[in-house]
């Protein structure tokens, strides 16, 4: 009995040495850290399409040591790679490249009248992936109705893909980090973003990427009413009928409750507000039966309150409003309110002073129609109150103005009565003129010349006064 315990004792102490020596090595090859080799990360965040040019690498990229655990198999080894390419995804910093992150720069013109728009996806409802830029793809649409019943359709077909972002969503415990799609950029015109920005808000949507198909099946969804399927999984049964009274089975139709303007777009927000059902025996072909069926869509007639609506009161998208047409049409002119002076310029603060517009059957060819259009231009023809105004009166600068010459006008002398008289004194003759310079006075010159030049306005110097005598005087 002793001899089988000191036995089993050894057989203890054997199992502790083993443990002990497996033990320290476990902790010796602890000590050592995991293998890395040399990858080449971003060195900063670099978004899709960013072009790898040969000059901007540095900036870029950079090598890094990391765990090869962590390494993607398809990981750049040579910068070469990378030269002149662009990237597939989003990099976030220190996620290292891989083959499938680049590709060849991609310039994909949007078509005319299109859009980009940008939904988020999952990476299912991306096609895991597949879908790059310059696929084609369909969008399915799934939803839960008011009644809570789940229903899809193809909303939209052949949708060019314009950009597809991927990011890393790292996984300690699976080691590399696994690329994800987070967002698919398209090209859509204004109708088919109004059904996406609907269909993300109210439900879920899928790609299903296609291949070739032809722009006129596409328009016939894109523009047409939905092709809504009802899961064919719903197994539910409505509660049985009590037998007490059998009642006829009754259709539904849509019945506006109240007035619905032109152009109005129907929505989950407004459904309720615009519309109601009514129980009928049987509902007319045409009429719709379920409100849900209206989403998405335009009222291209306007609807009084208790319309019933039918699918011909309805559009993809709007219709244009024509203007109305006048009963009798008139043309304008503009006239002359008060008199304008020569090179008067019009500007904003006369235009209201000088002019009022007149209506006519038919303005006159080269009437001015619109006072604006007088405004900066000077009038190179002084205008009378009244006048019509023709573009032949205006300019884009004043005219020239002659100054009237200064050269005077020779004014007549006037003539004034005159006799001659011949004096002797001391034997001396003298012949002395009398000119009448104002009435019944008169004045003596000593010559014709001096009674010619005579000029009643000019002063008479100191020391020589004139002799004007009356006419009395004279006579004597």
């Amino acid at each position: 009995m002793k001899q089988k315990t000191l036995a089993m004792l050894g057989v203890a102490v054997g199992c502790g040495l083993v443990a002990a020596v497996a033990v320290a090595k476990l902790g010796a090859g602890g000590s050592k850290g995991p293998d890395t080799t040399k990858v080449l990360v971003a060195k900063k965040d670099l978004p899709l399409q960013t072009k790898l040019d040969e000059t901007d690498l540095e900036n870029l990229l950079t090598w890094a040591d990391m765990p090869k655990s962590f390494v993607p198999p398809d990981a750049v080894k040579d910068i070469e790679q990378v030269k002149g390419k662009s990237l597939t995804r989003t990099l976030k910093m220190g996620n290292p490249l891989s083959i499938t992150d680049i590709g060849k720069p991609v310039n994909l013109d949007l078509p005319d009248g299109c859009e980009a728009m940008t939904v988020k996806l999952t990476q299912a409802g991306a096609v895991n992936g597949f879908a790059k830029p310059g696929s084609r793809v369909d969008i399915m649409y799934m939803e839960k109705t008011t009644a809570g019943k789940a229903r899809a359709a193809i909303i939209l077909k052949h949708m060019l893909v314009l950009a597809v972002n991927i990011i890393n969503e790292n996984n300690e415990k699976t080691g590399p980090a696994i690329p994800q799609v987070e967002s698919v950029t398209l090209a859509v015109n204004k109708n088919q973003a109004t059904r996406l920005v609907f269909a993300q808000e109210k439900g879920t949507i899928t790609l299903l990427l296609t291949g070739t198909s032809t722009e006129e099946a596409a328009k016939k969804v894109n523009e047409g009413a939905i092709g809504w399927v009802t899961d064919p999984f719903d197994t539910s049964v409505p509660p049985p009928k009590a037998e007490v009274a059998s009642t006829p089975s009754l259709d539904k139709m849509v019945v506006a409750k109240k007035e619905v303007p032109l152009n109005t777009l129907i929505n989950a927000d407004n459904l309720a507000e615009f519309f109601t059902t009514a129980n009928v025996e049987q509902a007319p072909e045409g009429v719709i039966q379920n409100p849900d069926d209206l989403r998405g869509r335009y009222f291209i007639k306007a609807v009084e309150k208790g319309t019933i609506v039918y699918k011909s009161l309805t559009g993809s998208k709007p219709v244009e409003v024509a203007a109305p047409v006048a009963v009798q049409k008139f043309e304008k002119m503009v006239q002359v309110k008060k008199a304008i002076p020569l090179n008067t310029l019009m500007h904003a603060d006369n235009l209201a002073e000088f002019f009022e517009t007149t209506d006519v059957k038919q303005a006159p060819e080269g009437v001015i129609q619109n006072p604006d259009d007088l405004r900066g231009r000077y009038f190179i023809k002084a205008v009378e109150k009244g006048t019509i105004v023709y573009k032949s009166l205006t300019d884009s600068k004043p005219v020239e103005v002659k100054v009237p010459d200064k050269t005077p006008v020779a004014v007549e002398k006037p003539k004034y009565p005159r006799y001659e008289q011949i004096i002797q004194t001391g034997g001396m003759t003298q012949r002395v003129t009398w000119m009448e310079v104002s009435p019944k006075n008169w004045k003596s010159f000593d010559s014709a010349k001096a009674a010619d030049e005579y000029k009643p306005e000019a002063e008479t110097p100191k020391g020589d006064v004139p002799k004007v005598v009356s006419e009395s005087e004279v006579s004597r």
